[in-house]
């Protein structure tokens, strides 16, 4: 294994981990999140507020996967290329994004979004390149689980904020109170990424820096030699089956989410109660992607960690339509985001020991696009097979099942905490 991993990893090392940029990108990637969601939990005052249909809301949201699958790959070969003007640029389309959504308009949040939404996979897919550029070997599965973590809890404080502003004030309010926070967010961002050490100055060596690239000057499009091709990226068959359990369990998450809510109507659970218990699972999900990824790349644990998400969300899925006690499907659901989600973490670490360095943000985007596609694919399926609870769950099991193969065959790399 080890020389396996050597011969793929030659790289710049950081001389020591630059936490400030790494917790000011994760800032960065609160608000991707936070403005995605704002209207998701709001739909129906929001449509009100604004004078046109809940469908019409719904797209203020829609628009933001849609982009992204077409954006992705494009980007992730920017992002290797030219790392730092690739991400600030994400971080001003993010920022002016969701200024422009203040004139409370929906044409012009309509625009606003979609400026948004052009700027989140270049943030989405520096997960890993941050990752790699400013962290320690010891702990960059710390510095990717604290990105893709952030990704939840933007989503978690969307759906928690939104409802509380707009009830004590206005739709304007939720939407001011979102647009500093990313103003904040940008700004400390940009500070810590042009600030003296948050460039190529805080990178040592290691290895024959010729044989892929001046990954010195990756962050300023010196890395002519280094370009990467996506047929020879996605030629990587540890690639492929880290895309297709992403798209599984990206969907599978997604897909309960979005249509929890619906599927246990005609079991009488308010709406009040379902939403209670997706924002526990969420934040079970943050703290599983926070917490859980570095001690399963550490102990070789993540094939374990991947198949029990699986079997939980089976769990979770018949337990929907057997129906129980719904304190028994909060907990169910928790147990299901707090494994879900980690998986996240856990497949970008597996992924960013398996790639080379040059590639990192390519990879990172196949791997994202992959997920987005699981969401959009299996929400669509159980939307379109609502009229029956047992088919519109029967696909989600049998989603998971298929996977379960697969995830068995996970790769078992360590982190370079105990592979240094």
């Amino acid at each position: 294994m080890m020389e396996l991993e050597q011969s793929l990893r030659v790289q710049a090392v950081p001389s020591k981990t630059n936490w400030n940029v790494i917790l000011a990108f994760a800032a960065v990637a609160v608000t991707t999140q936070l403005l995605w969601v704002t209207f998701t939990p709001i739909t129906t005052q929001s449509a009100q507020v604004l004078g046109v249909s809940e469908n019409a809301v719904g797209w203020l949201s829609e628009v933001f996967p849609l982009v992204y699958v077409i954006l992705a790959i494009p980007f992730g070969l920017l992002t290797d290329r030219w790392f730092r003007q690739s991400v600030a640029i994400g971080t001003v389309l993010t920022v002016v994004g969701g200024i422009l959504r203040i004139d409370e308009h929906f044409t012009t949040i309509l625009i606003g979004q979609l400026i948004t939404s052009v700027g989140q996979p270049l943030i989405l897919n520096a997960i890993n390149k941050v990752a790699l550029l400013y962290a320690t070997p010891k702990r960059q599965t710390v510095a990717i689980s604290m990105s893709s973590a952030s990704l939840f809890l933007g989503i978690l404080l969307a759906m928690l904020s939104a409802p509380l502003l707009l009830a004590q004030f206005d739709l304007r309010t939720v939407i001011i109170v979102q647009a500093v926070f990313g103003v904040a967010a940008g700004a400390w961002f940009f500070i810590a990424l042009y600030s003296p050490g948050g460039g190529r100055r805080a990178l040592g060596t290691m290895g024959n820096m010729g044989t892929l690239g001046n990954m010195g000057n990756i962050d300023s499009g010196e890395a002519r030699s280094g370009r990467v091709s996506l047929r020879e990226v996605w030629s990587n068959r540890h690639v492929r089956q880290l895309s297709y359990l992403l798209f599984v369990g990206f969907g599978l998450f997604i897909a309960l989410t979005t249509w929890l809510q619906a599927l246990l109507a005609p079991k009488h659970i308010s709406d009040v109660a379902v939403g209670i218990a997706l924002a526990l699972m969420t934040a079970a999900g943050m703290a599983g992607a926070a917490v859980v990824p570095d001690f399963a790349m550490r102990k070789q644990k993540g094939r374990i960690f991947i198949v029990a998400s699986l079997i939980a969300s089976l769990a979770v899925c018949l337990y929907v339509l057997i129906g129980v006690p719904f304190w028994i499907m909060t907990g169910l659901l928790m147990i299901a985001g707090f494994l879900l989600l980690s998986d996240l973490p856990i497949v970008l670490t597996t992924a960013e020991l398996l790639s080379k360095p040059n590639e990192a943000g390519t990879v990172t985007a196949l791997l994202m696009l992959f997920g987005n596609l699981g969401g959009i694919v299996l929400a669509l399926f159980v939307q379109i097979l609502m009229f029956s609870s047992i088919a519109a769950v029967g696909v989600l099991v049998l989603a998971a099942i298929l996977a379960i193969p697969l995830a068995t065959r996970f790769p078992a790399y360590r982190s370079k905490s105990d592979a240094s």
